[in-house]
């Protein structure tokens, strides 16, 4: 143990003298007494993981993240947060409580998917954890169409043109569709795994043109026309009569698709650290869920390519990603469509509106999370 905590104490005694000396980008801190504050906690925090104190740097450095938290204003650099949480990440490795380190660094990639951590710096062995980490949350996700050159969206952010690769993608489930001038768009739901390469091909249709019919003229019609017996016509009667008696009675028994909508629309502000969770309570829906239509308003001005937007069913696991980073646009930002990937969930419960930010911009809020369910009934 005292090798182990030798070794990567001069492992952080080089990062440090790093920073003063100028070789690696160091962290600038905002002015103003609560950025002193900070700068002061991050200090004491590295001096006493140096000095073998790891209870009290990890308090220090657990302050030091809370201030941010709290005083958003301070964070204006996101590597400011990332280096602390991998400091965090780094002592409690350093104490070999593995399972907390792994925590922490699920949070950081969470927030940062592209994070990476500077071999020359670290341990093999806490980057083995990173990379296990990394390789746990994000997959990849390769795209094709035939033709090619289709414009790609994902959820509701367009991607780019096939053959498009997007790497470090958080795995879950999402909506793609390719669209093409000329051709019929294609849509379908992909499952993102973790550590590996999800790959879609689309094949689209050539849209073809509207050929109308010619009506044959008056007179030929007209030829064609035969006089009917009575006795053919009151035959005729009373087979149309059958058939209507018997669609009715099978109409009777067919069910007939039925929605009913609930709607959240307290505004909640949109945090810059922690994910925002807007609930909606979901009651009374007698039969399984056949389809849900969703409609999200989200406005944080200029800056909606900071978010990652997700609904979460009733069992706390099967998410439906509907916005995720990497577009911008006008706010507030309407985010509606349909899905099925719910209806194997009981439509009962609470549901969650996921929101994370961890883009490098402050403020917004949620304005509406609106679920229509469709059941048959």
């Amino acid at each position: 143990m005292k090798t182990n905590r030798g070794i990567v104490g001069i492992t952080i005694a080089l990062f440090l003298l790093t920073i003063v000396s100028g070789s690696y980008p160091a962290l600038s801190a905002p002015a103003g007494s609560e950025s002193e504050e900070t700068t002061r906690l991050v200090k004491e925090a590295d001096e006493a993981y140096q000095n073998g104190n790891f209870k009290l740097a990890i308090e220090k450095y657990q302050k030091a993240m809370q201030l941010i938290s709290e005083k958003k204003e301070l964070a204006q650099t996101k590597q400011e947060l990332f280096q602390t949480m991998t400091s965090l990440a780094l002592t409690y490795f350093t104490i070999q409580e593995n399972a907390n380190a792994e925590k922490q660094l699920a949070d950081l990639v969470q927030i940062n998917p592209n994070q990476e951590l500077d071999p020359e710096f670290y341990p093999p062995k806490f980057l083995e954890i990173f990379r296990s980490v990394q390789a746990s949350i994000l997959g990849k996700l390769s795209v094709t169409s035939i033709p090619s050159g289709a414009a790609v969206t994902l959820g509701t952010n367009k991607m780019g043109s096939t053959p498009l690769t997007i790497e470090k993608l958080p795995k879950g489930k999402y909506l793609l569709k390719a669209e093409m001038n000329g051709y019929a768009p294609v849509s379908r739901e992909i499952l993102v795994q973790a550590a590996g390469e999800t790959k879609e091909e689309l094949q689209l249709e050539a849209l073809k043109p509207v050929v109308e019919k010619s009506q044959p003229p008056a007179a030929a019609q007209a030829k064609k026309k035969k006089k009917l017996s009575p006795l053919v016509i009151i035959g005729g009667a009373v087979v149309v009569a059958a058939v209507i008696v018997l669609a009715a009675g099978k109409k009777s028994k067919e069910k007939t698709l039925t929605s009913l909508a609930f709607t959240q629309n307290l505004a909640m502000p949109i945090d810059k650290i922690l994910p925002s969770i807007m609930l909606l309570e979901v009651q009374g829906v007698p039969a399984k869920i056949e389809r849900v239509d969703f409609r999200v308003v989200i406005n944080h001005p200029g800056h909606m390519e900071d978010l990652e937007v997700s609904i979460v069913g009733i069992d706390g696991q099967s998410i439906f990603n509907i916005w995720n980073r990497g577009q911008s646009t006008a706010s507030p930002q309407v985010m509606s469509g349909s899905t099925q990937s719910f209806n194997a969930l009981p439509a009962n419960g609470t549901w969650r509106l996921l929101v994370r930010n961890p883009g490098r911009n402050t403020g917004g809020e949620i304005r509406e999370f609106t679920l229509r369910i469709y059941f048959y009934q």
